[in-house]
């Protein structure tokens, strides 16, 4: 009998909360692409977490419908 109430108790509170519709996924708009220059890596081996390398950016473009540019990277002497 405990079994049976507790069911009951459960499906009478399940009825209580109406089912939500999942929300709407933001609107998405397409902003820039990327090219980068970048030199060689340089491996920095096995780490606790795996292997890394080190990457470095020398210059670039990004274009888009609304934005556009170029990367430059100020030289450290």
């Amino acid at each position: 009998m405990t079994k049976h109430l507790l069911s009951l108790l459960a499906l009478a509170a399940s009825a209580a909360y109406p089912v939500l519709a999942a929300p709407a996924p933001p609107p998405l708009t397409y902003l820039y692409s990327v090219n980068l220059t970048m030199p060689a890596g340089t491996d920095l081996g096995h780490v606790p977490y795996g292997s890394r390398a080190l990457l470095t950016i020398s210059g670039g473009t990004f274009s888009g419908p609304k934005l556009n540019g170029t990367i430059s990277l100020p030289r450290i002497t």
